[in-house]
């Protein structure tokens, strides 16, 4: 497995086409983009580069739950200056990036800093369920837990 992950890229394991607006725009035109597209984030773009995301948590999060609603701009929002990922990188860097700050979604990235899309956590679990499916598929839900009592009567 190991071998695989340090293998594979981003490119390999695939990711969705880039679903973006400007900075600027209003947040009601972000949303209305994502839900065109049925997309769970959008990144917003400083010319070709990525200078946010927004992810439904956040139009929740910081939108809903704080009285705002879809008033303002995407500045107002999103997460500025997002990680990325490298369409050439391998997916066991981005995936332990993923992990470490909590991110399901990154903006990828062409070596120019150039957004090309977005790849989710979703993405790289299907990934690693289609190219290991017996690791994966028989892993405990919970690896350091046992159950208290035997499954099944």
């Amino acid at each position: 497995m190991r071998r695989q992950l340090e293998k594979d890229t981003v490119a390999d394991v695939g990711y969705r086409a880039l679903v973006s607006v400007a900075i600027g725009a209003s947040v009601s035109e972000a949303v209305a983009e994502m839900q065109a597209q049925s997309v769970g984030c959008i990144v917003i773009l400083d010319g070709r580069r990525p200078a946010g995301i927004i992810t439904e948590r956040d139009v929740v999060t910081r939108g809903i739950c704080e009285g705002r609603g879809l008033t303002g701009r995407v500045e107002d929002f999103m997460t500025p200056e997002p990680r990325v990922a490298q369409e050439d990188e391998a997916i066991h860097l981005v995936l332990a990036r993923m992990h470490r700050g909590g991110f399901r979604h990154l903006p990828v990235v062409d070596r120019r800093g150039r957004a090309l899309g977005t790849i989710s956590i979703k993405r790289a679990v299907h990934f690693l369920g289609e190219v290991m499916p017996r690791t994966v598929y028989n892993l405990p839900p919970q690896p350091g837990s046992f159950p208290s009592s035997r499954e099944g009567g």
